[in-house]
């Protein structure tokens, strides 16, 4: 008998087809053993396999393995392959799949003849069937016939009939078959042999496993999660698979260590953007110019869209879109259309000539915004197609910012980013580097955020005096949790400009006059929130004056001057929430405020901010609160939580445990506890930051370190006392330090307020009993 590697393989037949030694087949074992088990039984009994999915999912490849096996065994088995040329010469696929079964088969001279005869399609099957009935006699025979879909039509015909004429003969017809992709002809010759009992092997998207074995195969190593998640954008086409990951190796592009990863950006390789453009090859001209511009409309678009693009009815795109899914290409997206596979699309892209892509995806923005598409879908595609200056383009991604930002701020970061790119110099500008460094803040980047806006500050010609004075006022606010000190001097920078408008000069004000209080300028303080209050009367802004109110109440809450109720503590926080700016504003309300309440109605005004920010997806904002939480716990006696989750933000070491903010909080909170306990080895992990603190600018920030370090010695101190306890329940015990310390004036001063906060808190039992022990600690001296 002879071997099929003397005769010409199914491999052998189209080596660039089907390569069964390259890699091992992967996935397959379920298929492979059914056509194995059919190849085992052929003596006895024929076959006729039909092998469908969809395009490279395998099917040559399979085709591959079972020459192969044909061989192990001694069975001849020979190679055909449907062609989309037009001009492929007629029945080529089965001669050329009979040529690979045995030399002497078929004689050319013969089908010469029988060509040049009155029926030459019946003739040329009649010879066929009586050669194959007689080769069959000697030995077994594989007839494989690939892609059926693009067979020609005496092909086709045979196909239905020979193995239906030849069903006793030990002839195993293997046939693939693109799922649907197939021609009103081949969809017959499917059914009829279908109907003949023909069993079907339906090709599916490789499960990860294979997927990953594959990668392995080849690489030697397993792929990184980039790279992992690059390949699943293919739906486990092992085809689009193998030519991605070689021709990222033919250029160099992946590292090979104890995993495999890209060295760049994820961008198809040249062998890839050749295998989808001989796929293109094969549509018509209308479908590669559809592909094409569709390529440029994002990962989905309306089909309507693409028909004004290609400039046609709708209607008379139902042909073009058959095709391309056919084809694979796309595939329906709820109401439009989208790329089944991403690294395709990217590499349909790259066959348009550049200089079009922005003129092509602009008419495409201008398209969808005339039809009212929420910006917010169109970012995309805008933020590409937009030259500076363009003031669409602004609008659109301010407002797609807008929309998103309450819950996706690092995303709001990139649009307002863009639009600022965008925008010519000035006040526009300006306004737009502010919030994205807000927004950049919120998403936990405050150091792209702080080098944004230093950056521009850089230059502060190309922002104008109203630009720079919006740029720093941004600046400012995000300083605020970290440097009062920091935030004082932007704030001051920025008044010091001309002809700044009364809008950005009060919200100057505010923000200066907040963290002058914390820095303990008192007096200037009171000055800015005059001017504060004096604008609002003149202009009449009702949210300039809530504004203004707002920072009065910190002010006068700091100093313990002011009853707090929860109900006003929550409305204060509403008219912050309302600012998109005013995050540390109300986080100072509540722990400034947090001293007049309640504990638990702290706590509960706290948790709730947390949970917004958790659920708005706002990390820095949610770590703001978080350490609010730390004191109110630590004042409603929860000493043990307080001091775990103090911890848990200290041990942190990001940007925001190492602000001010955290200074009066966790640290405080830290230091308490370890004084409390008697736990010297945790004050001394925590000294140098209260050092610090001894020199920091801020007077709140001293006047705690102070605070600290005088319960540590032991509530005695020598000289100066520190300028205000940390919480109102120590009032007492600070001014007996100031007795102690000579400073009558300071003690008499404190229990003045003591009293007067204990007449306007009667129903708080720790304000009244305060005031009574602060009343009686200086008459006793």
């Amino acid at each position: 008998m002879a071997r099929a590697a003397d005769h010409g393989c199914i491999a052998a037949s189209c080596p660039q087809r089907i390569s069964p030694t390259d890699l091992p087949l992967r996935g397959r074992s379920t298929e492979l053993a059914l056509l194995s088990r059919a190849l085992d039984g052929l003596a006895d009994n024929g076959c006729v396999m039909l092998l469908t999915g969809a395009v490279g999912s395998g099917k040559s490849r399979l085709l591959g393995e079972v020459g192969r096996l044909a061989a192990e065994r001694g069975i001849r088995a020979g190679y055909g392959a449907g062609s989309p040329r037009e001009l492929a010469p007629s029945l080529s696929p089965l001669l050329e799949a009979l040529r690979g079964c045995g030399a002497g088969l078929l004689d050319q001279a013969r089908l010469m003849d029988l060509a040049s005869a009155a029926d030459p399609p019946f003739w040329l099957l009649q010879e066929i069937q009586e050669r194959l009935e007689e080769s069959s006699q000697h030995a077994p025979l594989v007839i494989a016939i690939d892609d059926l879909q693009w067979c020609d039509t005496v092909t086709l015909l045979a196909l239905r009939n020979l193995p239906l004429r030849l069903a006793g003969r030990p002839i195993m017809w293997l046939i693939t078959v693109r799922a649907e992709a197939s021609s009103p002809v081949g969809d017959d010759t499917v059914r009829r042999l279908m109907r003949a009992g023909a069993p079907t092997i339906r090709l599916g998207s490789l499960p990860d496993l294979p997927v990953g074995e594959i990668i392995t195969d080849l690489l030697g190593v397993p792929a990184d999660d980039a790279l992992t998640q690059a390949i699943g954008g293919l739906e486990g086409r092992p085809q689009l698979i193998l030519a991605l990951l070689r021709g990222w190796l033919d250029e160099g592009a992946l590292v090979i260590s104890d995993v495999a990863r890209h060295m760049a950006e994820l961008n198809p390789p040249a062998r890839f953007r050749d295998l989808i453009e001989l796929r293109l090859a094969r549509l018509s001209a209308h479908a590669r110019r559809a592909a094409k511009i569709g390529s440029l409309l994002g990962e989905s678009f309306p089909a309507d869209l693409l028909a004004v693009l290609l400039q046609e009815r709708p209607v008379k795109l139902v042909s073009v879109l058959r095709e391309l899914t056919s084809a694979d290409l796309l595939i329906a997206d709820g109401p439009g259309l989208r790329f089944r596979h991403e690294p395709v699309r990217k590499a349909v892209k790259e066959g348009v000539p550049s200089c079009l892509h922005r003129a092509i995806r602009r008419q495409a923005v201008e398209v969808r915004l005339a039809r009212g598409t929420p910006a917010v879908e169109l970012v995309g595609m805008l933020a590409e197609s937009a030259e500076p200056g363009d003031k669409i383009a602004i609008r659109v991604l301010s407002e797609a910012a807008a929309d998103v930002a309450d819950t996706a701020p690092g995303r709001a970061a990139e649009l307002t980013l863009r639009a600022s790119e965008l925008s010519g110099r000035g006040p526009e500008r300006a306004n737009l580097l502010a919030m994205t460094g807000h927004l950049l803040w919120q998403d936990g980047r405050l150091g792209k955020a702080l080098t944004l806006l230093h950056s521009a500050l850089a230059d502060p010609a190309g922002l104008g005096t109203e630009g720079e004075a919006l740029v720093r006022l941004g600046a400012a606010r995000l300083a605020s949790p970290y440097s009062f000190s920091d935030a004082v001097a932007q704030c001051r920078q920025g008044l010091e400009l001309a002809g700044l408008s009364e809008k950005v000069r009060t919200q100057l004000l505010c923000t200066l006059a907040l963290n002058l209080t914390l820095c303990g300028g008192t007096e200037a303080a009171a000055h800015a929130l005059r001017l504060l209050m004096e604008a609002a009367d003149r202009t009449g802004d009702e949210d300039l004056r809530a504004k203004a109110v707002r920072a009065e109440s910190i002010s006068r809450m700091y100093h313990r001057d002011q009853q707090v109720k929860p109900d006003s503590l929550r409305a204060d926080l509403g008219l912050a929430r309302n600012d998109p700016f005013a995050a540390s504003e109300a986080v100072w309300i509540t722990l400034v405020g947090a001293v007049a309440i309640e504990p638990d109605n702290a706590l509960a005004v706290i948790d709730e901010q947390i949970g917004e920010a958790q659920a708005h997806g706002r990390p820095a904002i949610r770590r703001l609160w978080a350490m609010a939480r730390t004191r109110a716990l630590l004042d409603a006696g929860r000493l043990s939580e307080a001091r775990a989750e103090a911890d848990a933000l200290f041990s942190a070491h990001d940007e925001l445990s190492e602000g001010n903010l955290a200074d009066v909080t966790i640290i405080y909170v830290l230091a308490r506890a370890a004084i409390h306990t008697g736990d010297e080895a945790a004050y001394r992990r925590i000294k140098p930051r209260i050092q610090r603190m001894l020199d920091d600018p801020a007077q709140a920030v001293r006047s705690v370190a102070q605070w600290l370090e005088a319960l540590r010695s032991g509530c005695v101190a020598d000289g100066e006392p520190p300028q205000v306890t940390a919480d109102p329940a120590d009032d007492p015990l600070f001014i007996r330090m100031a007795l102690h310390a000579g400073r009558r004036d300071r003690a008499e001063t404190l229990a003045e307020i003591c009293r007067r906060r204990g007449m306007v808190q009667r129903d708080r039992t720790v304000a009244t009993a305060v005031a009574a022990h602060a009343r009686g600690s200086p008459r006793r001296r």
